[in-house]
C-alpha cells in the first residue's frame, strides 16, 4: 500500500443511547399497564360464558337422565357454607363443594316423582316451600367445575313490560333456614323432563365483575321447554332495585325469606 494513498474511513454501527433505551422501556411499560385491565375484562367475560355453557350442559344431562330412567333427578350446585344459614347436611346427603356441580337421583315420596321426600312430616302434607334435599344416587362420575369467582344460585326470574328483569324467591315458596336454603342449590327434573316446584331458574354471576346470566331450567310441570339463557342483566333482586351490579350477591344472600 502506498504511503500517500488516503486510508478508508472506518464505519461504526450506531447503538441506542441510554436515553433512547429508557424511553422505549417507559413506553412499553405504559402500554402494558393499559393492556392488563383489558385482558382481565376479556378473561372474566370468558369465565362467565364458560360457566353458562357448563350449567346448561349439566341441566341438559340431568333432564335426559330423568326422562331416560323415569326418576327425579337433581342438579346440585356447590354450596358456599360461609353464608348463613348453611344448609343442613348429613353423611348421606351433602351438597357439592363451592364451584362444583353434581347430578344425583333424588328421593321422592310419590310414584310420579314429583314430591320430594319430607321426613319432618312423615311425607304427609309436604309444604310448598320444602326443597328437594335428599340425594340417593350420584349419576355423574366427576363433578362439573366452574371457573374461579363464579356463583350459581337457584331462584325465580320474571320480566314485565318496559321494566326489565327481576330475580328472587317467591314469598310462599321459600323458607330461609337450614332446610329451606337447599332450594337455592338444587334444580330438580321429573321423569317428564320438567322441573318441579317454583324455582326453575338459576342466576350465574361473577363476583369479580358483577356481571350475570339468568338461565331457565325449562317448563314447570311440562317438559316442552329446554334449558336456555333468559337474560344477561337484572333490575331487581327480591323486590329491591339493583343499582350497583356488585350488590347482586349481597342482595341474594341477605333476604330473610317468607317464614
Amino acid at each position: 500500500m502506498y504511503p500517500d494513498q488516503p486510508q478508508p474511513q472506518q464505519r461504526f454501527a450506531r447503538a441506542f443511547t441510554l436515553v433512547e433505551l429508557l424511553v422505549v422501556l417507559v413506553v412499553m411499560g405504559l402500554l402494558l399497564v393499559m393492556a392488563v385491565p383489558v385482558f382481565s375484562r376479556l378473561n372474566r367475560a370468558s369465565s362467565l360464558q364458560q360457566a353458562t355453557t357448563i350449567v346448561i350442559s349439566a341441566m341438559w344431562e340431568a333432564r335426559s337422565m330423568a326422562q331416560r330412567d323415569r326418576v327425579l333427578v337433581g342438579v346440585l350446585f356447590g354450596c358456599d357454607r360461609t353464608i348463613a344459614p348453611a344448609p343442613v347436611e348429613g353423611p348421606q346427603f351433602r351438597l357439592p363443594a363451592r364451584g362444583q356441580i353434581e347430578i344425583w337421583e333424588m328421593r321422592t315420596v310419590s310414584s310420579n316423582g314429583l314430591t320430594p321426600h319430607c321426613p319432618e312430616t312423615n311425607n304427609a302434607h309436604v309444604p310448598d316451600w320444602y326443597p328437594c334435599r335428599f340425594p340417593i344416587r350420584k349419576l355423574t362420575t366427576h363433578p362439573y367445575v366452574l371457573p374461579e369467582g363464579i356463583r350459581v344460585v337457584a331462584g325465580n326470574a320474571s320480566s314485565w313490560w318496559d321494566n326489565g328483569w327481576k330475580y328472587g324467591f317467591k314469598h310462599d315458596t321459600y323458607k330461609k333456614d337450614p332446610v329451606g336454603v337447599w332450594r337455592r342449590q338444587v334444580i330438580p327434573y321429573t321423569r317428564h323432563g320438567s322441573h318441579c316446584g317454583f324455582y326453575g331458574n338459576v342466576v350465574i354471576f361473577d363476583e369479580y365483575t358483577g356481571n350475570c346470566v339468568v338461565i331457565t331450567g325449562g317448563n314447570w310441570w311440562t317438559g316442552t321447554q329446554r334449558p336456555k339463557v333468559l337474560c344477561r342483566s337484572l333490575d331487581q333482586i327480591n323486590g329491591q332495585p339493583l343499582i350497583n351490579k356488585f350488590d347482586l350477591g349481597r342482595l341474594l344472600d341477605s333476604w330473610g325469606g317468607d317464614r
